[in-house]
């Protein structure tokens, strides 16, 4: 069977080429369009590993500090103060630095 009037072979839908005006490259699974993508999202899963590590450390001083405060004397519970301060101030600049804020 001949190809239609007016088509060269290939010309076709659905032969594999792009559609006159359409770029290759911005097909799914073609050129390099898909890598710089691919870098920023393994860039925001590492991210999101390191607040996850920096939350759970976190999350773990304060449950250690909750339970020397309950065991406290005056004295000691202003130390106890102090040391959750510090410990949420610590996860609070690494949370405003993975998010730019400076």
């Amino acid at each position: 069977m001949a190809p239609a009037a007016g088509r060269g072979r290939g010309a076709r839908p659905g032969c594999g080429r792009p559609a006159p005006g359409r770029n290759p490259d911005l097909r799914p699974g073609r050129g390099p369009g898909g890598r710089p993508g691919a870098g920023v999202a393994w860039f925001a899963v590492r991210q999101y590993e390191t607040l996850g590590r920096a939350y759970t450390f976190a999350a773990t001083e304060l449950s250690i500090i909750h339970g020397r405060l309950s065991q406290a004397d005056e004295d000691g519970w202003a130390q106890e103060e102090a040391d959750a301060e510090e410990a949420i101030s610590r996860e609070h600049t690494m949370w405003r630095a993975s998010r730019g804020a400076g």
